[in-house]
C-alpha cells in the first residue's frame, strides 16, 4: 500500500515538475515573440526612417543625373585639380585633318566673301551708267556688253584676260548685248577690213539695236574705262586702245 502510494506521488511530483517546465517553456516563447516583434517593428521603423532620408537624395541624384551629367561634372570638379588635370589625347592625324578643314573652310568662306563683293562691284557699274547716261538698265547692260565684246573680237587673250579679271561677271554683260550683223562682218571681210574695223562696224550696229545712236559709244567707254581703271589701270589702258576712235 505504501508502495503504491510512493508510486503515485512521484508521478504526481512528475506531473508537477512537466507542468512547471511546461509553464517556463511557454513564457520562453512568450518572452522570444515578444522580443521577434519588437526587433521586427523596430526594423520597420528604420527602414522608413531610411526611406524618407534616403528617398530626396535619390531623386536629386536622378534629376542631376538627366541633365546631361550635370552630377558628374560637379564630382569631377570638386575631385580635380584643373591645372593639374591631363589633356585628353588627340590623334595628331585627326587634330592635323581638323585643322586643316578648318584652314580650307576659312579659305573657301574668304573666297567667296571676295567673289560676292567683286560681284557687286561689278553689279555696279550697270547703274552708274544708268544714272550718268539716263539710259535704262537693258541699254546700260547691252552696251557695255557690246563694248566688252569688240575688246575680246580685237585684243590678244592675254590682253583680254586683264579686262574680264577686272570687271566680275563679264560674260552676264557680253551675253546681254544684241548679236553681231553677220552681213556687216561678211562686208567688211570682202573690203580687206581688219578685226579693229569689223569690231567698230558691230558695235555701232549694236548700238543701234539697242536704241542708242553712235554717239552713245563714248560715254559708255568712258564708263567702262573708269571703272576697269579703279580695278587695274593696265587693263584700263587696254579698253582705251580698243575705244580710242569714240573718244
Amino acid at each position: 500500500m505504501n508502495h503504491q502510494f510512493k508510486a503515485s506521488e512521484a508521478q504526481t511530483h512528475r506531473i508537477l515538475n512537466l507542468l512547471t517546465h511546461q509553464r517556463h517553456l511557454t513564457s520562453i516563447d512568450l518572452l522570444v515573440a515578444g522580443a521577434r516583434k519588437r526587433y521586427c517593428e523596430a526594423k520597420i521603423t528604420w527602414l522608413n526612417a531610411m526611406i524618407k532620408t534616403l528617398l530626396p537624395l535619390l531623386l536629386f541624384l536622378y534629376s542631376a543625373q538627366s541633365q546631361a551629367g550635370m552630377f558628374d561634372d560637379i564630382m569631377a570638379w570638386f575631385s580635380g585639380d584643373d591645372e593639374t588635370q591631363e589633356a585628353p589625347n588627340t590623334d595628331p592625324e585627326t587634330e592635323s585633318g581638323t585643322m586643316t578643314d578648318t584652314m580650307s573652310s576659312a579659305v573657301k568662306s574668304a573666297a567667296a566673301a571676295a567673289t560676292s563683293t567683286a560681284v557687286k562691284a561689278g553689279m555696279g557699274l550697270m547703274p552708274s551708267v544708268v544714272q550718268a547716261l539716263g539710259v535704262t538698265e537693258k541699254q546700260a547692260k547691252g552696251g557695255l556688253g557690246a563694248i566688252f565684246m569688240a575688246a575680246k573680237a580685237t585684243l590678244a587673250p592675254e590682253d583680254y584676260k586683264l579686262i574680264s579679271d577686272a570687271v566680275p561677271d563679264i560674260s552676264s554683260y557680253i551675253a546681254a548685248a544684241p548679236p553681231t550683223n553677220q552681213l556687216v562682218g561678211g562686208a567688211m571681210s570682202m573690203l580687206g577690213g581688219s578685226a579693229e574695223t569689223t569690231a567698230a562696224a558691230n558695235l555701232v550696229t549694236q548700238f543701234n539695236d539697242l536704241g542708242l545712236g553712235a554717239d552713245m559709244i563714248a560715254g559708255f567707254s568712258q564708263q567702262a574705262i573708269d571703272f576697269v581703271k579703279e580695278q587695274s589701270p593696265e587693263a584700263s589702258s587696254k579698253l582705251m586702245g580698243v575705244v580710242s576712235d569714240y573718244l
